[in-house]
This record gives C-alpha cells, structure tokens and sequence, in this order.
C-alpha cells in the first residue's frame, strides 16, 4: 500500500517524511462487557501504538499481531491490491474500538501478516473528520471542527 510522504526543506537538503500518530486499538466486544458492568476496565483487550497515517490506504490495516493480541475475530475475507498491483486475499477483523487525535469510532481491519505498524487510511480519517498537516507532518482535527467530527451527507 502506497504510504503518504510530506516533503520538507532541511539544511542538509530534501527529506522524506513520514505522518505518525498515536492510536488505541480496543476489541469492542470487551468494551462493550465493561460498559454493561460485566469486565473490569483492565480486562479490555487493549493496544496502543504508532500508527502510519497512509491516504492510499482505504481502511485500517493492523498487523497480525495486533489482531491477535485483541483477539478479534475475523469478519470477511476480502481482496487487496498493492501499490506495485499485486493482488492478494486478506482477512478482515472487527469491531475494534480505533481512538486517534481524541476522537473515537468502530472500525473493521484489514490484517497484514507482514506489517509492523498499523495504517490509517482513508475511511478513518474520513470517519474521524482528522486532517493530514504535511508542513507539520502531523495529523489533527479538522480545524473547521474542532470539537466533533463532521461527516458531510450530501
């Protein structure tokens, strides 16, 4: 999956930067026992890691070993195409409990047995109304909503 690179000037020339944030990755089914009283807030399958922010990327990709550490189960299968056009079939888990910037939402995951950082795609930022800052290489609010996401219905 083609990954999102923000270009800066630096003294020693041009670098390539990357757009990271910081996510928490909850198995919903566990929050959603916690919430009717039925498991201890510790018990909540629960990651928090660096998340690349990719705009190629449609949806949430995790790594295998993120899904199995939240035990989620697998929901559907679907295809996948890389940058380079390969294509492939992948297993898609969920509900996870995706926490970025503040803001939270329920979103299904593509898992890759290959990677080593999760992915935020499209859908989630989309989702989540948060806006790439290449000068900054940061991922915020949208600044025209501050407080809410806003998802635009028409």
């Amino acid at each position: 999956m083609r990954q999102m690179q923000a270009v800066t000037e630096a003294e020693e020339g041009k670098k390539m930067g990357r757009v990271t944030a910081q996510i928490v990755l909850q198995n919903y089914d566990d929050w959603r026992a916690f919430q009717l009283g039925q498991l201890a807030p510790e018990q909540i399958r629960t990651v928090e890691v660096e998340g690349l922010v990719d705009t190629g990327a449609t949806l949430l990709v995790i790594p295998k070993a993120i899904a199995d550490q939240l035990g989620v189960p697998e929901v559907r299968r679907t295809t996948v195409r890389y940058a380079d056009q390969r294509v492939a079939e992948k297993s898609i888990v969920g509900p996870i409990r995706v926490t970025v910037c503040n803001r939270t939402a329920l979103f299904e995951a593509v898992v890759e047995e290959q990677l080593t950082e999760p992915l935020i795609g499209q859908i989630v930022l989309e989702s989540l109304d948060l806006v790439v800052s290449p000068r900054e290489l940061t991922l915020m609010p949208n600044p025209r909503s501050p407080e809410l996401p806003m998802i635009d219905l028409l």
